[in-house]
């Protein structure tokens, strides 16, 4: 147990590690008598006390007596506003235990419109709710009954939200809750979520974005942890008129879904990450440095590592959320994806008049156990029923290596050709300088579309070709002699 005048001593000493001159400081210590102020000698013991005393552009310190005393949300932050976790010590925490833990105090179950498991993310409170300009930092939220921040339809340009750890949700939980719940119909830029952990929630998720109406955003995430979570790492979810740009860096993640016997509502499509469009939207993204694992083997038959969904051509009552001319942007580099519960990577295309780029640059994928498409990089280039649409597909440099079905694999339901997919030599300007090897089933399965495949390494034995009905061509000349010199490492 840690005196309460040691604590109030350590809140003095926490002023000086932000620096910056803000118009007040508010003290909050979970364990502290009720009747406090809000300064360091007489702290309050709930967050509704700071709130209701601070201003824009306050600082507000959060500690904890003892490991044992939790602190209850909600509270609604500020303009400019800074949540900060302290230490025992009286100074920014350096590992999770020296974090000051928030919980819920209201129940709120995550509310999906359709389609069940992958529409609208639609929660109304969370632990901390966002505002323009506020930095959050420091802090275990624990325990979460619904979002730990939640952006609430505001404009939080210029957030900063870092160094938390997010664990466990309540028990029973009747879908998925997100950590995490950023976006809304306003503009928002510079928004940063860098150095947060999330890990241990069989119903839990770490960060999506609701993007709706005819709003534009942008988002950059880095140095992110994901570990044995029921739900998504990233959830991009784009809606209406709107555009999304997100920047994905130096992310780890590892065991995403659940076994097959425990099942858990929404869970069976937690792709790592997943840039999903509905209505006319457009996404552009960045993944780079990220490191895919699956050392449990969680996961069922739709979680994909990263799949790219347009979505179309399902439910008629739904019909006015299908894509028409969305369009998305997705650049992968420098990646590592290792064992995933099915297909590695995933284009689902069922929108009309679609425009798909898709550009993977020295990753690789291993270990890919396919159930959808069947492919280590699985494509529906078209679904039944769509049309106008157009997708490009480049792969350079990477290795695609142990799958248990086929390596590429392209369909194509719709009655019209609408792919180019170079992995060498192509029209896309690929390098080629692939490894290819070890895929069980063979190398390219296809239907309707032709691949252009040249220089690379295909294990030292010819490479296959599967089609599934007439159109689908690969041209696998020029192979190379010898496996390719991995491609220098990339600078950070």
């Amino acid at each position: 147990m840690v005196k309460l005048a040691h604590v109030v001593g350590a809140l003095l000493a926490a002023a000086l590690f932000a620096g910056d001159t803000f118009a007040a400081d508010f003290y909050v210590v979970a364990g502290a008598a009720a009747g406090g102020d809000g300064s360091a000698a007489r702290p309050f013991a709930q967050l509704a006390g700071a709130e209701a005393a601070s201003a824009a552009g306050d600082r507000i310190y959060v500690s904890a007596k003892s490991s044992w005393d939790v602190l209850a949300g909600p509270i609604t932050l500020k303009p400019n506003q800074k949540l900060l976790g302290v230490s025992p010590s009286g100074q920014a925490p350096r590992y999770e235990a020296e974090q000051p833990q928030i919980t819920s105090s209201v129940v709120d179950d995550a509310i999906y419109d359709r389609p069940y498991a992958n529409g609208r993310y639609r929660p109304t409170t969370g632990i901390v709710t966002l505002a323009r300009g506020v930095e959050v930092s420091g802090i275990h939220f624990v325990d979460m009954k619904g979002p730990a921040l939640l952006a609430g339809d505001h404009d939080i340009t210029g957030t900063r939200i870092h160094r938390n750890t997010f664990s466990g949700v309540m028990p029973k939980s009747k879908s998925l809750i997100y950590s995490i719940v950023l976006g809304g119909t306003v503009n928002v830029s510079d928004v940063q979520v860098t150095d947060n952990s999330f890990r241990d929630g069989a119903t839990l998720g770490g960060i999506t974005v609701q993007q709706k109406g005819q709003s534009v955003a942008e988002y950059y995430f880095q140095r992110n942890e994901f570990r044995d979570l029921g739900g998504r790492a990233y959830f991009i979810h784009s809606d209406d008129a709107s555009r999304v740009t997100t920047t994905i860096l130096d992310s780890n993640v590892n065991n995403i879904g659940v076994a097959p016997e425990q099942p858990v509502p929404g869970s069976g499509n937690d792709d790592s990450i997943i840039p999903y469009l509905t209505g006319s939207s457009q996404q552009r993204m960045l993944v780079k440095n990220f490191h895919f694992k699956n050392d449990k083997r969680v996961g069922g038959v739709s979680n994909t590592a990263m799949e790219v969904f347009i979505y179309g051509q399902r439910a008629e009552e739904d019909r006015n959320n299908w894509c028409r001319n969305c369009r998305a942007d997705i650049e992968i580099q420098d990646s590592v994806f290792e064992h995933p519960a099915t297909d590695g990577i995933q284009v689902a295309n069922s929108g009309d008049g679609t425009v798909v780029n898709l550009a993977i640059r020295r990753t690789r994928i291993i270990g890919a156990a396919p159930r959808q498409t069947g492919g280590a990089v699985s494509i529906m280039a078209q679904g039944q029923g769509s049309t106008g649409g157009k997708l490009t597909l480049l792969i350079e440099e990477s290795e695609i290596i142990g799958s248990k079905a086929f390596a590429v694999a392209v369909a194509n339901g719709s009655a019209e050709s609408v792919a180019v997919i170079d992995l060498g030599g192509g029209a896309l300007g690929s390098k080629g300088h692939n490894v290819i090897t070890g895929n069980v089933e063979g190398t390219f399965k296809l239907q309707a579309e032709k691949v252009t495949a040249r220089n690379n390494w295909w294990g030292g034995v010819a490479p296959t070709v599967t089609l599934n009905g007439p159109g689908g061509a690969a041209d696998m000349s020029s192979p190379l002699a010898a496996p390719p010199r991995a491609p220098s490492a990339p600078q950070k």
